[in-house]
């Protein structure tokens, strides 16, 4: 249970890092009358310094896309779904060969019936 909470932490950790990383993102556009792109490659940079010896500009780039990504998913699902990951990967760990009918519309899962 501790594994799960923590990876619901983690999951929290990332969306707040995207809309923080958005607001210097705006802020630096505006302070220092730079492009958006430009704004994001003084984020990294800075960012780079304070991780470990040896992180690749890279990775971050990556590991900010991958947050991105996990962010607009619970825009969209609701944030307050976040703890009912463990729910739906138990459910579908318990039913591997579930097939979903073939006029399943774009969501594979009623996240109402979880909430």
């Amino acid at each position: 249970m501790k594994k799960f909470q923590a990876n619901q932490k983690e999951i929290l950790c990332w969306c707040s890092y995207i809309v923080e990383f958005d607001k210097k993102t705006a802020e630096f556009t505006t302070e220092y009358k730079v492009g958006e792109k430009k704004a994001k490659g003084m984020i990294y940079d800075n960012l780079i310094k304070l991780l470990p010896p040896g992180t690749k500009r890279n990775t971050l780039l990556k590991q900010t896309q991958r947050a991105r990504d996990i962010c607009k998913l619970f825009e969209k699902i609701g944030f307050d779904k976040i703890n009912q990951i463990q729910t739906i990967i138990d459910y579908f760990s318990k039913n591997p060969n579930i097939e979903l009918p073939d006029d399943q519309d774009d969501s594979i899962i009623d996240f109402e019936d979880f909430g």
